[in-house]
């Protein structure tokens, strides 16, 4: 994604992003044909951190917009993320410092405008809170990469909150793109 996005940023990203596209890619062509995010087995009622997304759209001048909101049902003081990734032949299983990775991105200008755009805090700790979100964030100058999105792809994200619970959610992606 960018230059400031490290795995576990760009893992968290794809899966907020993912999490939340309910209408179709046109930046570049691209459309996505399935998608399916959900809670992992067992987690709907536990998730610490609850996402609604009201509306995402990408428009055709390669602008997401988003609206709704994201609620942490608990104050949050450290953040470990377990995640695991596919995209074809490709597989990332990894973990991080999801509180580390969160002060990273509001140092990048890209990743924090991502983290605002659902709501998500810019540091640990964070308290419980609930926060509406109507948010539009640029990826024109991704325009010329959008094409790596194409084809399946499939994770897991499981954010560890100490002894205060955590947040797990699957996803699975088809994104078909032709030449714009």
């Amino acid at each position: 994604m960018t230059e400031g996005l490290t795995m576990p940023r760009t893992i968290l990203f794809v899966s907020l992003l993912a999490c939340t596209i309910a209408a179709t890619f046109a930046c570049n062509g691209c459309v996505i044909k399935k998608l399916v995010v959900k809670p992992c087995p067992g987690t709907e009622k536990t998730n610490v951190i609850k996402m609604h997304v009201d509306n995402v759209v990408l428009t055709s001048d390669c602008k997401f917009k988003t609206s709704g909101s994201t609620n942490i049902t608990k104050s949050v003081k450290t953040l470990d993320i377990q995640y695991q990734f596919q995209k074809g032949i490709l597989k990332k299983n990894g973990q991080n410092d999801g509180c580390k990775d969160l002060e990273k991105s509001s140092k990048d200008k890209d990743s924090e405008a991502a983290m605002k755009m659902f709501g998500f805090p810019d540091k640990c700790p964070f308290e419980k809170q609930h926060k509406k979100y109507n948010k539009e964030m640029d990826v024109s100058k991704y325009k010329d990469k959008m094409h790596l999105m194409n084809g399946q792809s499939s994770g897991k994200v499981d954010m560890i909150h100490g002894d205060k619970g955590h947040s797990c959610y699957t996803f699975e992606t088809v994104v078909d793109c032709k030449k714009a």
